[in-house]
């Protein structure tokens, strides 16, 4: 795939891609997927495997559509207040580096271009950001 335009979620801090053939950026379709029932039906199904075994103790699909649906919110508005706080007040508890994404390489302290993963909602965190956007 071809990367047709890149967009500023929120410039200076949080970026996505547009591919060719794509009607919309990467970060609006991940989050319209997340919502899409459909989408998270077929998704858990084609990973029926790792809902019944590990981490999610035998997570059936429907509950885990559901909770999903109900993280994607609350995640997606703690992605962009993060995003905010990283340019606004870097030294805060929510910032991308702090808040969501989160280093894989725990011996690497202070590099902009190092592997990270993001993660899901954490309820005290959730709370606070709700707070702080309306």
């Amino acid at each position: 795939m071809e990367i047709v335009s890149i967009f500023a979620i929120i410039e200076g801090s949080l970026y996505a891609v547009q591919y060719d053939g794509k009607s919309y950026d990467e970060f609006k379709t991940i989050f319209d997927q997340w919502q899409d029932i459909e989408y998270l039906e077929q998704f858990f199904e084609d990973n029926k495997n790792d809902l019944e075994n590990g981490i999610y103790n035998h997570l059936s699909i429907e509950d885990a559509v559901n909770k999903t649906i109900d993280e994607t919110s609350f995640f997606e508005l703690k992605v962009l207040a993060a995003a905010k706080n990283s340019l606004s007040n870097p030294e805060a508890k929510i910032t991308l580096e702090k808040a969501v994404f989160h280093s894989l390489h725990k011996e690497v302290y202070n590099n902009d271009y190092i592997e990270s993963k993001a993660y899901g909602t954490k309820t005290n965190l959730v709370k606070n950001i709700r707070y702080k956007i309306m």
